[in-house]
């Protein structure tokens, strides 16, 4: 995508800094940390997240939003969903608002999981206007 843009000569730009990313990504790791301690996974539960994780493909290919929406919410980890996907997704929002306000057209690009939902970039900018 980033280089038929550039190819195109459009401006690129990212909805997220390195550092806001890593932030995120940190976050979630240590509150997945404590959360861990206190799960307990034996094999079956191993085996059903497996064959989940399997249908994201078809959602995907589908383009079917609201079953990658249920099925995260059935295989994330709470702090997987709100730092990884809720946070960043006002931070994506903040950034597509501001080009919008400054006259320029945009086209952006994200995880298909940051799409759906209430707490989804869809949805918070259609709340925006």
């Amino acid at each position: 995508i980033y280089q038929i843009g550039k190819k195109m000569g459009k401006q690129t730009i990212g909805l997220e800094t390195y550092a806001q990313s890593g932030y995120y990504i940190r976050q979630a790791r240590i509150a997945d940390s404590k959360e861990s301690e206190r799960r307990e996974f034996d094999e079956g539960d191993i085996k059903e997240m497996v064959e989940l994780q399997k249908q994201f493909e078809q959602a995907y290919r589908k383009q079917d939003l609201d079953l990658i929406d249920s099925l995260n919410k059935i295989t994330a980890s709470p702090a997987f969903d709100k730092y990884i996907l809720v946070e960043r997704n006002k931070v994506f929002v903040h950034t597509i608002d501001s080009v919008l306000k400054s006259g320029k057209s945009i086209f952006a690009g994200m995880g298909c999981a940051h799409l759906p939902g209430k707490p989804g970039v869809i949805e918070m900018l259609r709340n925006m206007g």
